[in-house]
């Protein structure tokens, strides 16, 4: 099951793009035909390709050995975080609600990707090094690289291991398969587009995408298949 469907998908598109419904002439964002869509698509920059096959099966990802996946408590799908086992060290990216579920942890340092209180509540609770989007840079000299991906929320990061098995990049809600973050504006919108865009061009197409609500994805699928990003 995905976070998005397509309705949100279309509202996420029309708020960030600043249009009304009337201006597209909605009624409903449920069940447009084909050629609604197609021209709803355009009219959002939208890939029609991507939108039309939102309801495709999906692959499941598999996650390299050193990362292990929690979901806890939030919306329909739940709140991802992640720990990785990375040169010897335990990181773990963002904190979810649940601290039943990441007390019991070694972790070395704490990585987050924004400050929503479903990705950093439990923080308090941890008694190790934390690093932010503010200061996602220091992630550099522990062999880590990031990306700024703000837009949803700003500052956001993303955490991209490069040495894994398969390499794999920590986005929070920036993406989500076949979707993203919402934005409260046109600007932040256009800024999380930019982001993204840039954050995908510059990593492998093998690398996996793990995300902070739904199933993870990978940089060739999303490339194909988001309807925001896909060529």
């Amino acid at each position: 099951m995905l976070e998005d469907e397509l309705e949100d998908i279309l509202g996420k598109a029309i708020r960030g793009q600043g249009k009304s419904h009337q201006e597209l002439g909605l009624d409903t964002l449920s069940a447009p035909s084909l050629e609604h869509l197609e021209l709803l698509a355009k009219n959002l920059e939208l890939s029609f390709p991507a939108l039309a096959g939102l309801d495709q099966p999906f692959s499941t990802t598999t996650l390299p050995l050193e990362v292990n996946m929690f979901t806890a408590p939030f919306g329909h799908l739940g709140v991802n975080c992640f720990s990785v086992k990375h040169q010897e060290k335990t990181y773990l990216i963002d904190t979810g609600t649940d601290p039943n579920l990441i007390c019991d942890l070694q972790v070395d340092t704490l990585l987050i990707t924004h400050a929503h209180p479903d990705h950093d509540a439990c923080a308090p609770i941890l008694d190790c090094p934390q690093i932010s989007a503010k200061n996602a840079k220091r992630v550099h000299k522990l062999g880590i690289q990031s990306f700024d991906v703000s837009g949803h929320f700003s500052p956001s990061a993303a955490y991209y291991f490069p040495d894994l098995e398969t390499p794999v990049c920590f986005v929070g809600d920036s993406l989500f398969r076949r979707s993203m973050g919402g934005c409260n504006s046109p600007k932040t919108y256009r800024t999380a587009i930019r982001n993204v865009k840039s954050m995908l061009a510059d990593l492998p197409n093998e690398t996996i995408l793990c995300v902070g609500h739904g199933p993870n994805t990978t940089v060739a699928e999303e490339l194909e298949q988001n309807p925001f990003f896909a060529h």
